[in-house]
C-alpha cells in the first residue's frame, strides 16, 4: 500500500510519468495493469511501458508485449523489458517470435 500512495503523491506532484510506468517493472496486479493503461491513455513513451513490463511472465503481459511491438515500440525496449523473466516459456516466445 505504501508504494501506491508514494506513486499517487508523486504523480500529483508532476513527477515524469515515464518514471512511473518503467517503476511498474515486476508488478502483475490487476492496480498496475490499470495504472499502464491509464499512462498508456495519457500518451506516455510506450518504450517505458515496454520496459516496465520486466519481470513479469504472465499472458497479459505477453499481450501487452505484442500490442505495443504492433504499435511500432523497437525491439530494444520490448528486450529490455524481458530483465528477470527467464524461463523456458520466455525464451521459446523470443525464439519463435524472433524479439531479438
Amino acid at each position: 500500500p505504501q508504494a501506491w500512495e508514494m506513486r499517487e503523491k508523486l504523480l500529483q506532484e508532476g513527477v515524469d510519468k515515464r518514471y512511473i510506468a518503467r517503476g511498474l517493472a515486476g508488478i502483475d496486479t490487476p492496480q498496475a495493469w490499470e495504472m499502464r493503461e491509464k499512462l498508456l491513455q495519457e500518451g506516455v513513451d510506450k518504450r517505458y511501458i515496454a520496459q516496465g513490463l520486466a519481470g513479469i511472465d504472465t499472458p497479459q503481459a505477453w499481450e501487452m508485449r505484442e500490442k505495443l511491438l504492433k504499435e511500432g515500440v523497437s525491439k530494444g525496449s520490448i528486450a529490455q523489458g524481458l530483465a528477470g523473466d527467464d524461463t523456458t516459456f520466455v525464451w521459446r516466445e523470443i525464439r519463435k517470435k524472433r524479439i531479438i
